[in-house]
């Protein structure tokens, strides 16, 4: 189910269920800036199904009839036709971008009465993990299941990746879920830090991509998460023991 929470950090402030949102949710992404909460692999009536599209109405997800479609509201549902379920997704710069384990598609504003329109981008390019992708200098650069694909606004191509024998050969597969893409603008890195055997599922290794140059390099790293550089700082990212790197 859909949380919501309000700060500030205080006793007894504590998130709240949205009632009112799908019961099942496989990941949610905010689409902007129409400020729409997006659900995948959402709730089909009861039930999960897993190449469900749901959005949430403008500025509003939780108040009576924010998810059901009207003449009155842009809430509305999309349904993937191909694959077996959706992987992830999220809000880029332009689109939203949404992948299933073989496919990637866009999900564009339109307006009323369709509100938004879903183009299929690439076949046979499903993301891996549903945190194996990031954004960098306008470059989408994801893992699927046999190498590494770019989305440079108008085509999919595959990433030519000389390391990949190191991540194929050291990932432990049993972990997928805990791999996580990262960008480092100020760098111009791309970097997928991922599972290896005997690391009980904690990231400990990474191949990173410079998209300048186009050179890879590989080695021994533990991050958890990351996220690129902001108004306050430089990239940043956690590790094992807790610290921010």
């Amino acid at each position: 189910p859909i949380y919501d929470w309000t700060p500030p950090i205080a006793y007894d402030n504590r998130a709240a269920l949205v009632t009112e949102a799908p019961d099942y949710n496989g990941d949610v992404f905010v689409a902007m800036p129409q400020q729409q909460l997006v659900s995948l692999a959402s709730d089909g009536g009861s039930f999960q199904d897993p190449l469900l599209i749901r959005w949430s109405d403008i500025s509003d997800y939780s108040s009576a009839g924010s998810w059901t479609a009207s003449a009155v509201n842009q809430a509305g549902s999309f349904r993937i036709p191909n694959g077996s379920r959706i992987v992830g997704g999220f809000q880029g710069a332009l689109l939203g971008y949404i992948w299933t384990d073989i496919e990637f598609w866009g999900m564009q504003y339109l307006g009323v009465p369709f509100i938004y329109g879903f183009d299929k981008l690439g076949s046979n390019c499903g993301l891996l993990a549903k945190r194996a992708v990031a954004e960098i200098l306008g470059l989408v650069i994801w893992a699927g299941h046999k190498g590494i694909f770019m989305y440079n606004g108008q085509n999919v191509v595959p990433v030519p990746c000389s390391v990949w024998d190191f991540f194929y050969d050291n990932r432990d597969p049993a972990y997928d879920a805990s791999i996580a893409a990262a960008s480092n603008s100020d760098f111009n890195e791309w970097a997928l830090y991922f599972p290896t055997y005997g690391s009980a599922g904690e990231n400990t290794g990474y191949i990173k991509y410079n998209v300048i140059t186009k050179v890879w390099d590989y080695g021994e790293l533990d991050r958890t998460a990351l996220i690129d550089r902001s108004y306050v700082a430089p990239c940043v990212g956690t590790d094992l023991t807790g610290y921010l790197q």
